[in-house]
């Protein structure tokens, strides 16, 4: 499995997420995913289109994210 990291626009500053209620520009999300396609997958299936930006493990800077990894999401493998 790779990880890719999803953060949140700014507007989760204030206003709160419909599905997601921990979301915060200043966190983001992990999935863990086989491609960038099943993650993205996944992003839309738990956090609608109330997202920013997905990016991969390597280009992902966590030192921009203060308040660290929100929640954590899986891919189900069979």
């Amino acid at each position: 499995m790779n990880q890719f990291m999803v953060t949140f626009g700014q507007r989760f500053r204030y206003d709160e997420h419909a599905t997601f209620p921990a979301a915060h520009p200043d966190g983001w999300v992990t999935i863990e995913a086989e491609n960038v396609d099943d993650a993205r997958e996944l992003a839309f299936e738990h956090l609608d289109a109330e997202w920013a930006f997905l990016y991969t493990a390597d280009d992902f800077n966590a030192a921009l994210y203060p308040l660290g990894e929100l929640d954590r999401i899986t891919a189900v493998t069979a």
